[in-house]
């Protein structure tokens, strides 16, 4: 799975510095499974959005049937973690990180979001820039008809 950060707004990957980049390796060997988690490489070919699906046609198809939140990855993580997003239709999105008590530490997203899949990076930091300290945080996503809470570990 390959995903970056584009930091220049500019809809495609650039290699760093000016975007990010990262890529997730999962291997199956022998009953073993093996993660590779690489960052800021100069990959070539990075996939964005997921794309997920093939159409009768051969076409790659990239929307979701039903809003979601998928669990993050890696989880535990540390310094970076990605969350999965699924939008069926164009909807003003709200994501958002709480701590245990309840309390918004981090907004990720809060505006019209266009169908389709999209991966957010969290870097465990508040809403001020801030780096929050280890512990188990939640992150909801909200509609006007959906709702769904996770939970994710940050170890630093």
């Amino acid at each position: 799975v390959d995903f970056f950060a584009d930091f220049n707004k500019n809809g495609s990957y650039d290699a760093p510095p000016t975007d990010h980049a990262w890529r997730l390796t999962a291997e199956n060997v022998s009953g073993d499974t093996s993660l590779d988690f690489t960052h800021n490489t100069n990959f070539t070919e990075v996939g964005w959005p997921v794309e997920t699906g093939v159409k009768e046609n051969g076409e790659m198809s990239v929307s979701p049937t039903k809003f979601d939140l998928l669990p993050n990855f890696p989880n535990p993580f540390n310094p970076v973690t990605a969350i999965k997003i699924a939008i069926a239709k164009t909807a003003h999105v709200k994501l958002q990180i709480f701590n245990m008590l309840g309390q918004p530490v981090k907004t990720l997203i809060d505006s019209q979001v266009t169908a389709g899949y999209r991966v957010v990076l969290w870097d465990g930091r508040d809403d001020n820039g801030k780096q929050l300290v280890s512990g188990t945080y939640f992150y909801r996503i909200q509609t006007d008809n959906f709702e769904k809470i996770l939970k994710m570990t940050l170890l630093r």
